[in-house]
């Protein structure tokens, strides 16, 4: 105690004042030489009174022996037989009243030549009140404390172990420490007890303590060394309760990544089988309308591609809902020019809506750019619009007004037709809810506007609509405006047809197919025979394709991925990990276009990507750019 050394190296000055301790300084003799006031108050002694006489005047004369004895130890043996011992005397008061008091040699000095002694005086009546409160508060935490040797030997512990437990106190403290911890937590229980015994304190613990049960109780733990006495003194805390939660919370995400694995299988899945017989569809009419056809054959072609364009739409949406529950709906934010996407879709639905006479009052492009996925926006924008022609009247109107206010942009579609009765407002954005179209030739799922009011809200949007029935109805989305400059408008898309003159001359060239539908391979093998001097060569399975690449060393090889043997992504894998054909130009070829997929396929090495049903044009520009040795284009944005 720093105070008691100044006391020693400074003994003829006043001691230091510590509330119910006294500290008395005597030389060799017992004669004292420093009295603290501390000592005044215990004792009833004035400092001037004392200093300078015997210190026996203090003790009972049936303690002067006892005295005596220690004070001559203390010479023969020095500091070490004295430190830290604990010497029970009766002292004495003034007025002649004993009393019972402790006295604690904690350390000596020599000063000017000679040995001084300082003794620290407590009043024991004091400290039993002390340790009376001490142990009080021991035993009503309901923490876990415990004294314990180095070696791991409970010495004391709180009840709080034997209501935690179920052991008695005695039982505990019977066996070593480590007897009743868990057999996967007794290393690193060894190895914190080494730390201890090094001096080294613990905190934040945790190790599993068996019960009277049988059952474990997981424990965290605070522990510090007394190593002077070769002591631990640690308080625990059941964590048991905190570790299941834990426990469970992590049972419940690993259950809920399973079913979002389950889910995204399964949407991948659905998209191959129902893609897989529509590319065949489309493929082999477009095929068809490459040729000369009379009027009649012209209309049915193109009513097969009406319907197949229909359904695809219609997988489409269904598989754009069952992304978004799953959540696994991409989007990529940024700022788009609202005219430049209004135009966008206006110029699609354009046909339509002259076959009908239906008028459309375009907004005038007022720079207005809103916070969206721009492929998202003109879905929505493509819905409402095509709505709009199908439920309006023959020559009817509509008309598209956006307005921007408060930080956000309203987009209105109003159209002219029938109108929805108020009663029936809330069904409308229910999935596959027609409101009585589906009995009428109106070509519709139900999907569409549930889809679309899902997007919008993805993007931080709304849509709603207003309706008086025989009046027409208006559609409002609302999306948060954005401060940055629009982006550049994409592409028109186009109609789906194949130039007839297609057919590039500049070089024979060898295409490996690897595909196990036959259906798909005779499609292809039609479409590349309108491209001049094409070898195609098909490999139903993905072994038979890699022997195929490092025998036939292919100009291109068109690659699906579900595939009898491996998995397509294999097939690429390897294709890239062998040197003398890593450079072959390989294009993706599948029906399965689940979140992420084009992009890791890119970055596994793909040259590009053409998702089934595709159109025979994409096809033919890879086959033409394949010929000319030019770069393939970037994959389209991922589609659904």
């Amino acid at each position: 105690m720093s105070w008691v050394v100044s006391a020693v190296t400074s003994w003829n000055r006043e001691l230091p004042d510590v509330p119910a301790v006294g500290i008395v300084s005597i030389d060799s003799l017992g004669t004292v030489r420093a009295f603290s006031k501390g000592a005044e108050r215990l004792l009833g002694y004035a400092a001037d009174d004392v200093i300078g006489r015997d210190v026996r005047l203090l003790m009972s004369e049936d303690s002067h022996e006892s005295f005596a004895k220690y004070l001559e130890a203390a010479k023969r043996y020095g500091e070490a037989e004295i430190i830290g011992s604990g010497r029970h005397l009766e002292g004495v008061r003034p007025d002649g009243t004993p009393f019972a008091v402790e006295l604690r040699v904690d350390t000596m000095a020599i000063v000017g030549g000679e040995t001084i002694f300082v003794g620290v005086i407590i009043d024991q009546a004091s400290a039993g009140a002390a340790r009376y409160w001490l142990d009080e508060f021991f035993d009503l935490t309901l923490d876990l404390l415990a004294v314990a040797t180095l070696d791991g030997t409970f010495i004391r512990l709180n009840p709080a172990w034997s209501t935690t437990f179920g052991y008695s106190l005695t039982e505990l403290m019977a066996l070593p420490y480590l007897a009743f911890v868990h057999p996967d937590d007794q290393d690193s229980t060894k190895a914190a007890m080494e730390e201890l015994a090094h001096g080294e304190s613990v905190s934040h613990f945790e190790n599993r303590f068996r019960a009277a049960d049988g059952s474990y109780r997981m424990l965290e733990w605070t522990a510090k060394p007394l190593l002077d006495r070769k002591l631990v003194m640690a308080a625990a805390h059941d964590v048991t309760r905190r570790h299941n939660i834990e426990a469970q919370l992590r049972a419940t995400r690993d259950r809920a990544d399973e079913a979002s694995h389950y889910k995204s299988e399964f949407l991948s899945r659905m998209s191959h089988e129902l893609r897989t017989p529509l590319n065949s569809i489309i493929g082999f009419s477009q095929l068809l309308q490459m040729d000369d056809l009379n009027e009649a054959q012209t209309e049915n072609l193109d009513a097969i591609q009406r319907s197949s364009r229909h359904l695809l739409n219609m997988i489409n949406e269904v598989l754009d809902l069952a992304k978004i529950e799953a959540g696994k709906l991409r989007l990529s934010l940024e700022p788009v020019d609202v005219a430049v996407e209004i135009d966008v879709a206006l110029d699609l639905i354009g046909p339509q809506a002259a076959e009908r006479g239906i008028t459309v009052a375009a907004p005038e492009d007022d720079g207005v750019c809103v916070l969206a996925d721009r492929q998202r926006l003109l879905q929505i924008l493509l819905n409402l619009f095509s709505n709009a022609v199908k439920y309006n009247r023959p020559n009817g109107t509509i008309s598209v007004d956006v307005q921007a206010s408060g930080g956000t942009v309203t987009i209105a579609v109003t159209d002219t037709g029938v109108g929805i009765d108020q009663s029936r407002l809330a069904e409308l954005f229910r999935p596959f809810e027609r409101l009585g179209a589906e009995a009428t030739a109106v070509e519709g799922t139900g999907v569409g506007l549930a889809l679309s009011r899902t997007l919008s809200r993805e993007m931080n949007g709304t849509l709603t609509v207003f309706s008086t029935s025989g009046k027409g109805s208006t559609f409002c989305l609302e999306l948060p405006q954005a401060t940055l400059p629009p982006m550049d408008p994409p592409s028109e898309s186009t109609d789906g047809r194949v130039p007839k003159e297609t057919v590039g001359a500049d070089r024979a060239i060898t295409v490996l197919y690897i595909e196990d539908n036959i259906t798909n391979s005779q499609l292809m093998d039609r479409a590349l025979q309108t491209q001049g001097e094409v070898e195609l060569v098909i490999a139903v399975q993905g072994s038979l394709g890699l022997d195929l690449v490092n025998r036939l060393r292919p100009d291109l090889v068109l690659l699906d991925l579900h595939l009898p043997d491996m998995p397509g992504e294999e097939v690429l894998r390897a294709i890239r990990a062998t040197p003398e054909v890593e450079n072959t130009v390989v294009v993706v070829c599948s029906a399965d276009a689940s979140p992420g997929q084009t992009s890791r396929l890119i970055a596994a090495g793909a040259n590009g990507y053409l998702t089934k049903p595709f159109e025979l044009a994409d096809l033919f520009e890879v086959v033409r750019r394949v010929r000319r040795h030019e770069p393939i284009d970037p994959p389209k944005t991922e589609r659904t």
